[in-house]
This record gives structure tokens, C-alpha cells and sequence, in this order.
């Protein structure tokens, strides 16, 4: 039991870290600052460094075959000698000086000396290609980052949704004109979204924990990139990449040396000639003996005749090397080729889809804002309206989604063509996103709630009480009639009419539509009786926010269309 207590506690700690971090602000900090900082410190880059150092040590290497060696040597030597039968106790020290040359060695040095300037090629080669798989990773972690704090964005705007819906569903039902089951069901949905979101702010923590690995640098300033990406045909775009991939260039760069090797071992397996000069400089031997050589010069040359199969087997190793680095640099190129296929495919479906995700998330902010008219006025149900805000949460990640796939393939296209880092310095700016514009629907400010047949109700009634300050309530304080001079003029007549007695003015059928992106129109049937005169009319009021509520900015009446009597 207490294993498991500790677990709980442990768990929730790492949930609370997650929270933490996943909350952590993102201003905006520019994609090439991020990378410029941390490229040079990623382990391949580092190694792909230490490689190209390597490799010009090996080229000095390979060019000092062709000069000479030169040795000197000094012996001092103490021994027992026997001279006419007598022991003796002789020393000696020598001075020599010798200088070698190969003079030839069948070209092998001069093979070798091209294997290495070629290895050099591909080890600078593959440096350009650890920058661009380096700029690419950071890349793709700095967007996962960014997509996963939108959709964490997104969550949020659905949890407080759920919570403005559950104050309005609580009040009605206070009221008594919708069930305490509706309350229960909006607050079943509340506790999901924050359970969804719960969820999505760990993979948030997740990404920028990552990212923290990935850069060193804490995920604190991002903002959204955008790339001027590759432009042509698919054709054109696997041609342009083979002839610009540093991948490929390293792969021809190492089949090139592997073409020297050949001449290496073909060179090692011919006769070697060296030529030897070498000098006694002094010798002094102590007692002397009868005769020794104290001063000398030789010149000598040797012939070194390679026999068994080591060489020839070297020549059929290096041969072979070079069938697989041939195969490797086929292999690449269709590598390549398919991989920029694939990437411009999903680019180009990803570029074609987004409208239609926009138009998408577009329809599902203005079927919320037509369910909220329909549930007020009780012709749809809180389901329909619950629903509609799930499925805007939905439309807008995956919007997000979209924009940020975009952003991805175009950076991975550039980093299959060698292009990615010189596009982070030249050819970056920075993106803007649908989702996230400021004249999106679900950024601006919510509208007060409406309840359309109440409020209705509520106008007919002040009229028929002929209650003038509370019907003038009703109506925009610079309300123009259209039939009057001005505000006042028709306030003199409304106070003047609703003076009488005995009127009755009764609404059924009412409906209501969204007319613009603030202004609501409620549709009714006007029954208007008093003692003088009676009609009935359809009534169109349309109402704009003001304050905390709604006012009536326009009014007019038509002719009814009423069904015949039965």
C-alpha cells in the first residue's frame, strides 16, 4: 500500500512539473536566432568538425611521403676483448647520419595524396549535411512546440466556452424553463475539455522539454516561421536537390577516394625503389684497435619486390570499396529523389486543403453563433450547441495543424537541397497564421447573452402596460424610426400612443437570425388590438450589443402572412 501511495505521489508531482512548464509563456523570439545559437553545439555537427580536422591531418600526412627522412644515429658501446691473449676492456662511440628517399613506389603516393584531398571533399561535405540535419531537427522541434501551445490554446478557449454555457444553462434552469439534466450534461463536457486539456498541456511539456535538450535554450520566445520554400516541378526539385544535396556530394566525394584507393593498392604492389645516403660522422674507440672504419660515405639503392597475394587481394578490397561506394551514391540519389517527391506531394496537399480547413473552421464559428440564436429562442437543443463548440475546437487544431505541416515540409524540402541554414539567414520571415489572426471570430470579445423570446416577450409587455421608461429601454439611446426628424420627435409619439388605455400587443412565432457579425434580427407575429383599432403584422426588430445587453437599433412591420381560419 505504501508503494503505492509513493507512486500517486510521485505521479503527481510530474503531472504539476509538466503543468509548470507547459505553461510557460511564449513571446517571440525568430526561428534563425534560435538556430545560429545552438547549431555549432549539436554532437553532429561537432563530429562532423572533428572529422574534416582528421581528414586535413591525413592530406599532410599523404603529402610528407614525398620528401626524405633523415636519421641520425650515436652508439656508445662497452666490451671485453682479448688482444695476443690478454683481456682487454675496449669502448666505442659511433656518429651516423643517413637520408632516405623513395624514389619510386608505383604511384602509390600520389594516389594517396588524391584519396586524401577527395576524403577532405567529402568530410566538408558531410559537415554542410550534419548543419542541415541539425537546422532541420531544430526546426521541426521549435514548430512542435509552437503547434502543441495553439492547440493548448485552442483548449482553453473550449473550457471557458463550457464555462460561459454552463452559467447561462444554470440560470435557466433556476429559472425553471430548460432541465436540471442539461446542466449535468454541460458539466459532463467541462470536465472533459479539462481533461483533454490536462492532456495536451503534458505534450506541451513534453515538446519543450525536447526542444530544451535539442537547443540548450528554454522554449520561452518562439514565434511562428515561415520559409520561402523550393519552387518548380517535382522533376525540377529532384534535380535541383541531387545537384545541391550534400548528402550525395559527400557520396561522390567518398566513391572518388575510394577510385585513388585502387591506384594505392595498385602502386603498393609494384617494385619499390628507395635511395640511401649515409655517413659515419665519427667514431672513437678507446684503447684502438688494429683497424676500423672512422670516416665513410654510402650511397645505396634498394629494390623491394612484393610477393604472395596480400597486394593483389588489397587491389580486390579496394575495388570492392569502390563498388559500394558507388552503390551508396545510387542508393542516395533514389533516396533523395523520393524523399522530395514525397515532401512536395504532401506540400502541395497540404497547401491545396488549407482553404477548405479555413473555410472549415470559418463555418464552424458561425454555426456556434447559430446554434447560441436557436438555443436562445429554444429551437435547439444545448447538444447541438455543446457539440458545435467541440467540433470549432477540432476545426481550429486541425487548422493549426495544417499551417504548421507547412511550415515543416518546407524546411525538411530546403534541408534535403543543402539550403535550409542559408534560408534561415536570407529567406526567412516570419509567418502568420489563420487561426491565430486577430480579426478571427474566436478572438474577439464574446457577445452578450440574448435570450430572444424573452426579450421579445419583455418589449410586448412594457408596450402593453404602457410603460413608456421601460419600453424606451428597450431601444438605442439615438433610435431612428425613419418616419420621424429625429430621436426626440419619435419619442414624443411612442410616449403620446402608449398613454392610451386598453392596448394589448401579443407575439408568436418568433425566430432569430444572425444579420452581421453583431446584430441579431428577431422575426414575430404581431397581434395589436386596442378599442379603437386592431391588426395583426410580422414585426422585424433588429437588435445590436450595448452595455451588458441588447437594444433595438431598427424596427419595421409587414404585411402577415396568416394561415386561414379553419
Amino acid at each position: 500500500m505504501s508503494d503505492l501511495r509513493i507512486f500517486a505521489t510521485s505521479r503527481r508531482l510530474l503531472l504539476g512539473l509538466a503543468l509548470g512548464i507547459a505553461t510557460l509563456p511564449l513571446p517571440a523570439a525568430p526561428l534563425p536566432e534560435v538556430v545560429g545559437a545552438a547549431l555549432d553545439g549539436q554532437p553532429e555537427v561537432l563530429a562532423a568538425e572533428a572529422r574534416v580536422r582528421a581528414n586535413r591531418a591525413i592530406e599532410t600526412q599523404a603529402r610528407s611521403a614525398f620528401l626524405p627522412d633523415l636519421s641520425l644515429s650515436w652508439s656508445d658501446t662497452d666490451r671485453r676483448d682479448e688482444q695476443l691473449g690478454a683481456a682487454l676492456d675496449r669502448s666505442a662511440q659511433r656518429t651516423e647520419a643517413a637520408l632516405r628517399w623513395n624514389v619510386f613506389r608505383g604511384y602509390a603516393d600520389v594516389s594517396r595524396r588524391r584519396e586524401a584531398r577527395a576524403g577532405r571533399s567529402a568530410a566538408q561535405a558531410g559537415l554542410i549535411e550534419a548543419r542541415e540535419a541539425a537546422a532541420e531537427s531544430i526546426s521541426l522541434a521549435y514548430l512542435d512546440v509552437l503547434q502543441i501551445d495553439d492547440e493548448a490554446t485552442r483548449s482553453r478557449e473550449l473550457i471557458e466556452a463550457y464555462r460561459r454555457l454552463a452559467e447561462q444553462v444554470s440560470l435557466r434552469v433556476e429559472a425553471g424553463r430548460i432541465s436540471r439534466a442539461d446542466l449535468a450534461r454541460i458539466d459532463t463536457d467541462l470536465l472533459a475539455a479539462r481533461a483533454r486539456n490536462a492532456d495536451v498541456l503534458t505534450r506541451l511539456a513534453d515538446a519543450k522539454y525536447r526542444f530544451l535538450r535539442a537547443t540548450g535554450q528554454s522554449p520561452t520566445e518562439l514565434e511562428f516561421p515561415a520559409f520561402d520554400g523550393p519552387q518548380g516541378e517535382p522533376n525540377e526539385l529532384v534535380a535541383s536537390a541531387e545537384r545541391s544535396s550534400p548528402a550525395l556530394a559527400a557520396a561522390h566525394a567518398r566513391a572518388e577516394a575510394r577510385e585513388f584507393g585502387i591506384g594505392v593498392a595498385r602502386g603498393e604492389a609494384l617494385p619499390r625503389v628507395d635511395l640511401e645516403l649515409r655517413r659515419r660522422l665519427s667514431a672513437d674507440i678507446d684503447p684502438a684497435e688494429v683497424s676500423d672504419t672512422v670516416d665513410s660515405t654510402q650511397l645505396a639503392i634498394s629494390v623491394d619486390i612484393p610477393l604472395g597475394g596480400a597486394s593483389l587481394a588489397r587491389i580486390d578490397e579496394a575495388l570492392e570499396r569502390r563498388h559500394e561506394a558507388q552503390a551508396e551514391v545510387e542508393r542516395l540519389r533514389r533516396q533523395i529523389g523520393t524523399e522530395v517527391n514525397l515532401l512536395y506531394r504532401q506540400l502541395v496537399d497540404a497547401r491545396d486543403n488549407l482553404p477548405l480547413l479555413t473555410e472549415r473552421a470559418r463555418a464552424s464559428r458561425r454555426l456556434i453563433d447559430a446554434y447560441a440564436l436557436q438555443f436562445d429562442a429554444g429551437r435547439r437543443s444545448l447538444t447541438d450547441l455543446a457539440n458545435a463548440h467541440a467540433d470549432e475546437f477540432g476545426a481550429l487544431t486541425e487548422l493549426s495543424a495544417a499551417e504548421h505541416r507547412i511550415a515543416s515540409l518546407q524546411a525538411s524540402l530546403l534541408a534535403r537541397a543543402g539550403q535550409l541554414t542559408d534560408r534561415l539567414r536570407d529567406g526567412y520571415h516570419a509567418g502568420q497564421r489563420v487561426v491565430l489572426r486577430s480579426d478571427s471570430p474566436a478572438a474577439r470579445a464574446p457577445l452578450p447573452p440574448f435570450d430572444a423570446a424573452a426579450a421579445v416577450d419583455a418589449w410586448a409587455a412594457a408596450w402593453s402596460a404602457g410603460d413608456f421608461p421601460r419600453y424606451r429601454a428597450f431601444y438605442a439611446p439615438n433610435f431612428q424610426s425613419g418616419s420621424h426628424a429625429d430621436t426626440a420627435q419619435w419619442e414624443a409619439e411612442r410616449r403620446l400612443r402608449l398613454g392610451r388605455s386598453g392596448i394589448r400587443v401579443g407575439v408568436t412565432e418568433p425566430g432569430i437570425e444572425r444579420i452581421a457579425d453583431d446584430h441579431l434580427r428577431t422575426r414575430f407575429i404581431q397581434r395589436y388590438e386596442s378599442p379603437q383599432y386592431s391588426d395583426t403584422v410580422a414585426k422585424i426588430l433588429d437588435w445590436a450589443p450595448h452595455g451588458d445587453g441588447w437594444v433595438i437599433v431598427s424596427e419595421r412591420a409587414e404585411a402577415a402572412m396568416l394561415e386561414p381560419a379553419r
